[in-house]
């Protein structure tokens, strides 16, 4: 199956699944429509230049030059059959009202934020009874990755859900993850876009005879042709035609297919350290508690922040959630 985008031999089958999952993320990013050929890999992605974390963290926090972009929010339903699905709906309707009433404060201690915000739903897959099995929007606005990063992680609902008969006490989870919307200005971008073309001086070229059945043309003058890539190591060898010229010319064109895909690769698995880490929607990793009844009460584990309102949040007013948030990072 072409997913419309390389998939490295070198990753596991969890990241394989989960580049697959955010494929329209990173078709966002229109590198091109080949995919599919694997080759080795000689040297390591550090060795080019792309960036990471000085402390090493994956966690998408951590990489604070990407806080001026748009973002992607990927909002899924947990275990619960209907009541995960509707919490699903829930969180996307919360997120849409935030957007919709979004003012930009007017405190500067959190240094720039988003002036304005846009929800674009980009797709949503419905539940079998009801709500949403996953949501997917974009958030358009300079610094809206910054603003709602945070989102991410599991968030725990507490509520007398109206999918059983008795009206029991049901808790069940939803998973947020929030992904950068990378542009043709970012930093790793440039570098592939910059890196795929190839150069005359990062190339060896070697001329020698052909192998194999072929005739005396093909044997006794050097037709056949090595091209080396100086940068990556990779190399291509051709002698199918006669001449050497052609042959010069067929082993560029392999070559340039193979370098471009060797930095796409590396440019994926930038973007899978900038995705950060899978949300596990369970008990054990809740960021958030939104508890609807018999009590109503709204908790952040990570910073404290806690309210009654917790409808005021669901109908939108996330703000003080997330500067308390921003304040806790600093």
């Amino acid at each position: 199956m072409s997913y419309g985008f390389y998939i490295s031999r070198h990753l596991t089958q969890g990241t394989k699944n989960a580049l697959c999952n955010q494929y329209k993320f990173y078709t966002l990013l229109q590198y091109g429509e080949r995919a599919g050929i694997s080759y080795d890999r000689p040297h390591h992605p550090r060795s080019y230049g792309i960036s990471s974390s000085s402390k090493g963290h994956t966690d998408a926090l951590s990489f604070d030059k990407y806080d001026k972009n748009d973002c992607k929010l990927i909002i899924t339903a947990g275990v619960g059959g209907a009541e995960a699905c509707d919490w699903c709906k829930m969180l996307s309707r919360m997120y849409k009202k935030f957007v919709s009433s979004y003012k930009m404060p007017e405190d500067k201690k959190f240094g720039p934020l988003p002036e304005v915000l846009k929800y674009v739903e980009v797709t949503a897959s419905p539940g079998d009874l009801n709500g949403y099995k996953m949501v997917e929007v974009d958030i358009i606005g300079k610094y809206a990755y910054k603003l709602l990063k945070g989102e991410k992680g599991t968030h725990r609902l507490v509520r007398h859900t109206p999918f059983h008969a008795a009206k029991k006490r049901q808790t069940t989870f939803g998973g947020v993850q929030v992904i950068p919307i990378l542009s043709s200005d970012d930093e790793d971008v440039k570098f592939y876009n910059k890196s795929k073309n190839l150069q005359e001086k990062d190339l060896i070229f070697e001329s020698m005879r052909s192998e194999g059945k072929g005739g005396q043309n093909v044997n006794k003058v050097e037709t056949a042709v090595r091209v080396t890539h100086k940068p990556t190591g990779l190399s291509v060898k051709v002698q199918q035609e006669r001449t050497n010229t052609r042959n010069k010319q067929i082993a560029l064109q392999k070559l340039a297919e193979k370098v471009e895909l060797h930095y796409r690769n590396i440019l994926q698995e930038r973007l899978e350290e900038v995705k950060g880490t899978e949300v596990d929607a369970s008990w054990a990793r809740h960021i958030r508690s939104y508890v609807l009844n018999p009590e109503q009460r709204f908790k952040d584990h990570r910073t404290n922040y806690e309210t009654a309102a917790v409808h005021d949040i669901m109908d939108g007013d996330l703000l003080p959630v997330i500067l308390t948030y921003l304040e806790h990072l600093k």
